[in-house]
């Protein structure tokens, strides 16, 4: 998302509350999609580089995303799947019914590929659409395009890709200048709607699949959890666990990121202009979010929805 009214982007890392965040600036912040939405079709690995590209079109925008406790950001991975599946094979199980089988599954799928970007995504999908994963042998075409959201969160983050992000080369090897916490969100997003002037409604609460605070919150996704389960994760994400500074059981499910106090901004890269070659990519990235924008609010008509629902389900490399 780009919002011009308040110079920002917000860079989406998969099940880390980007539902909410997206849906508050299109709604309130004069956002805007920097990357072509879902129902373009295609992996989001494949249309998120347009995040890349606006960053470099804009190298002095305030940038900024939510990450979350790898723990539970897995546990959220494995509820939503499980419901990806049963809607497109109305299939509960389909090999993704325990924590355990799931884990074995990305286990799989990552070490066959990703994360990759842009075209390699779609062809990688389209080639490996009919091979199966995990103990349940699941199809990565009965996923759609969903299982890119198993990536690491650090694969999204430019703290830690500052040659290429999203396979895209940066213009700058800027960190992000706020990183939010998911389980600190009410708190972190007023600290950054402080940062940028935002006006005072309140974050939506989309796509929820976790409440409480501290050890109450952290009960509810640890009982999914056995120790063969923890170890494999701890292993598929170990990068997200060193960065983000989080603990299975110590109850503190806050990102707590090394090198800056929680929530607290990075330096911000020093304006500078920007050569005339960029405003034919600035105009049509202006162009087609625009047009992004159009269509959501065609689509969120419930006459519409209701005809295009199971067109969307069915679409993906299935």
């Amino acid at each position: 998302m780009i919002s011009h009214r308040h110079r920002c982007i917000f860079v989406k890392v998969p099940k880390c509350a980007s539902t909410s965040v997206l849906a508050w600036f299109l709604a309130h912040g004069g956002g805007r999609h920097s990357f072509r939405p879902a129902w373009h079709g295609g992996p989001m690995a494949q249309r998120i580089p347009g995040t890349a590209h606006a960053m470099n079109l804009y190298p002095d925008y305030f940038t900024f995303t939510f990450m979350r406790n790898p723990y539970e950001r897995f546990v959220s991975l494995w509820l939503d799947l499980r419901r990806v599946a049963r809607e497109r094979h109305g299939n509960a199980r389909n090999g993704l019914g325990t924590l355990s089988e799931f884990a074995e599954f990305a286990s799989d799928v990552l070490g066959d590929f990703g994360p990759c970007w842009g075209r390699e995504a779609a062809a990688t999908f389209r080639a490996k659409r009919s091979r199966s994963y995990g103990p349940g042998r699941v199809r990565l075409g009965d996923l759609g395009w969903s299982a890119d959201h198993l990536w690491p969160q650090t694969a999204f983050v430019p703290d830690c890709n500052p040659e290429r992000l999203f396979g895209v080369p940066r213009a700058t090897a800027a960190p992000h200048s706020f990183i939010g916490s998911v389980g600190r969100i009410d708190a972190d997003f007023q600290r950054l709607s402080d940062l940028l002037g935002l006006p005072p409604p309140p974050l939506p609460c989309c796509n929820s699949r976790a409440a409480g605070t501290g050890i109450d919150r952290t009960r509810r996704y640890a009982a999914y959890y056995d120790g063969a389960t923890r170890r494999l994760v701890e292993a598929l994400y170990a990068s997200d666990l060193e960065f983000t500074g989080c603990g299975f059981d110590d109850g503190r499910t806050a990102v707590a990121l090394p090198g800056r106090s929680a929530g607290a901004p990075a330096a911000s890269p020093a304006p500078r202009s920007r050569p005339l070659s960029t405003l034919p990519a600035r105009a049509w990235l202006g162009l087609w979010s625009l047009e992004a924008g159009m269509t959501a609010r065609i689509l969120r008509l419930p006459a519409v929805w209701r005809v295009v629902r199971p067109l969307a389900l069915r679409r993906g490399p299935g």
